[in-house]
């Protein structure tokens, strides 16, 4: 999208350039949060799958430790 050309529209429609670039700014920062939900999200799962992968080995080793030591 250019938010140049939505500028220029919101001019022509009577709005004061003041105005047009506010809301030029807030669209822009409107098609930046999508992809920064989606990185958050990824991140989040990445979290989770590394403390129950850490968990998983941990109860693995201990296990295994309990056998040798048998």
């Amino acid at each position: 999208m250019s938010f140049a050309r939505v500028y220029h529209a919101l001019v022509e429609a009577g709005a004061s350039p003041q105005a047009a670039t506010d809301a030029m700014e807030a669209l822009e920062e409107s098609q930046d949060e999508p992809w920064k939900r989606r990185v958050e999200a990824d991140i989040k799962l990445l979290k989770w799958m590394l403390g129950a992968n850490i968990a998983l080995t941990s109860g693995i080793g201990l296990a295994l430790l309990r056998i040798l030591a048998a």
